[in-house]
């Protein structure tokens, strides 16, 4: 065995939302049966008491048992067998579905088998050590998640609001370029059919737009929207059914925009007591957000001995696949966390931009790869720095993103 837990009770779980399924192996060969519990606290006494009587009767040291990244399901189990001195290790999904036919040469896939086949992956050294959810990496990770969720639901209703405005109002979009400004959201809340601005007329049309856009917009934008509301082709059929959809998806809009403000500035009063956010927001074009998601898909880089840890948890890393003289193209794995491979390559994409201290290296790099080619290896070099500068303790300046490799 490759695992550095030799002398222990190795096993997995099979992760259900009612059931969960468990098998323990020792290691001169003898096992615990496949067993079910439920999912509550005497299911977790009962599996606890299995695994510590199999474990004394063999005279083993300690117990480890692997279980595959299954959403929230597994985390109330997990935390609570920890606190029963049980080691909790992560399989990877990907390898549980293809090393099952190494089991029994067939491709089934089942409750019972699962943790089998994660009993051998465990067995053989091959799972990770989960990222704790803890302490103030463990919030922010937490908010993150929220935050971006917030986002998903925020970009859901917008494009169900512009749905609904270019079948009665199509012509409001152009006029007033954006419908999610305050301006936009509050003129339509009150008057979103061309009836209804042709109905204020232009001088009540004026004061209101004024007010609402605090004078930066006046007597023009009345106008062309008046025009366009009297030359509207909106349809005038189901309008009324129309217009309270579209004043409900403004009051849906207003209130998920709250929250995201609400919990953008939670996560803020959070990095004010991390060290490494205000290091990492030293950095140019690093600000608070993103810095919120490094530290909480990492739990911090300062707990990684060096960057290409980093990579492989991001899924930034390469591979290549390569037989006899056919030389593969070297791409990405995506494997890891994918929330943080899309925050680092977001940023990559801010560190491109003019007048930024990396964008000298990617115009090199485009010469020779495709444009996001070059943003990966941008997003590459910034966490080297990154990590560089959390290890060393200190803030961001220009040479370390010339001397940084």
């Amino acid at each position: 065995m490759k695992t550095k837990f030799p002398n222990h009770l190795i096993g997995c779980f099979d992760i259900g939302k009612s059931k969960q399924y468990a098998y323990a192996e020792a290691p001169n060969g003898k096992y615990l049966k496949v067993f079910n519990f439920n999912n509550d606290l005497a299911g977790f006494q009962d599996c606890y008491n299995r695994l510590e009587s199999f474990r004394k009767e063999e005279n083993l040291e300690g117990i480890l048992m692997g279980a595959e990244s299954t959403g929230s399901y597994g985390e109330p189990l997990s935390a609570w067998l920890q606190t029963k001195g049980i080691k909790m290790v992560g399989v990877n999904s990907k390898h549980v579905r293809r090393y099952k036919e190494v089991i029994d040469n067939s491709p089934l896939k089942s409750d019972k088998k699962d943790p089998i086949v994660g009993t051998r992956i465990v067995q053989q050294g091959a799972y990770y050590d989960p990222i704790p959810s803890k302490g103030l990496a463990g919030e922010l990770r937490e908010q993150s998640k929220h935050r971006k969720s917030l986002k998903i639901k925020i970009n859901r209703v917008t494009n169900q609001l512009e749905s609904q405005i270019v079948r009665v109002f199509p012509e409001f979009i152009n006029v007033m370029k954006s419908i999610t400004l305050q301006t936009s959201l509050n003129l339509l809340a009150e008057s979103p059919l061309p009836a209804d601005i042709i109905a204020l007329g232009e001088r009540k049309l004026t004061k209101r737009i004024e007010k609402l856009s605090r004078k930066q917009l006046g007597k023009e934008r009345a106008k062309e929207l008046l025009k366009a509301a009297k030359e509207s082709i909106g349809i005038t059929e189901c309008s009324v059914s129309i217009s309270l959809a579209i004043k409900d998806l403004i009051d849906e809009y207003k209130f998920l925009d709250t929250k995201l403000k609400r919990i953008e500035l939670e996560i803020k009063t959070l990095l004010v007591e991390s060290s490494e956010a205000q290091i990492i927001m030293s950095h140019p074009n690093i600000g608070a957000i993103t810095a919120a998601e490094i530290i909480g898909e990492t739990g911090g880089l300062n707990n990684y001995s060096n960057p290409e840890k980093l990579m492989k948890l991001s899924g930034l890393n390469l591979f290549e696949l390569s037989s006899g003289i056919h030389k593969g193209q070297r791409r990405i794995t995506k494997r890891g966390r994918s929330d943080l491979r899309q925050t680092l390559y977001l940023a990559g994409l801010r560190m491109c931009r003019k007048g930024s201290p990396y964008r000298a290296q990617y115009e090199r790099y485009i010469k020779t790869m495709k444009k996001p080619q070059a943003v990966v290896a941008i997003a590459k070099k910034l966490l080297r720095v990154l990590h560089a500068l959390v290890k060393k303790n200190e803030v961001y300046n220009a040479s370390f993103a010339v001397t940084k490799k």
